[in-house]
């Protein structure tokens, strides 16, 4: 589904803001990645693990959104050969689907 005109500037804007810090590496004392609001880099398998899995609930050249159910979405994004992901947390899925037009259902 399209981002409606109106809506792409709000929905950029939102997604630049969810990856404004920098990506942490994750190391053994961090929680898992995949837990809201964390922001890791991740290697290159992973990435392309879970954009192989299912079909990704919204994708943009190098970025994409996994959600299984209504559960909360991890935005996945590469840019040249860094890979690292932002999980959303509830609030921040149901403002990106807001915006983006995205079903927060499969």
């Amino acid at each position: 589904m399209a981002i409606s005109s109106e809506n792409q500037p709000a929905f950029w804007d939102f997604l630049r803001s969810l990856v404004a810090s920098e990506a942490r590496q994750l190391t053994d004392d961090d929680p898992p990645w995949h837990e809201p609001g964390n922001y890791y880099r991740i290697d290159e398998a992973t990435y392309w693990r879970y954009l192989e899995l299912l079909p990704p609930r919204w994708m943009h050249g190098d970025w994409f959104a996994f959600g299984e159910g209504t559960g909360p979405f991890s935005l996945f994004i590469q840019h040249r050969n860094d890979y690292s992901v932002r999980t959303l947390t509830d609030g921040e899925t149901k403002k990106f689907c807001e915006l983006s037009g995205v079903s927060l259902y499969l």
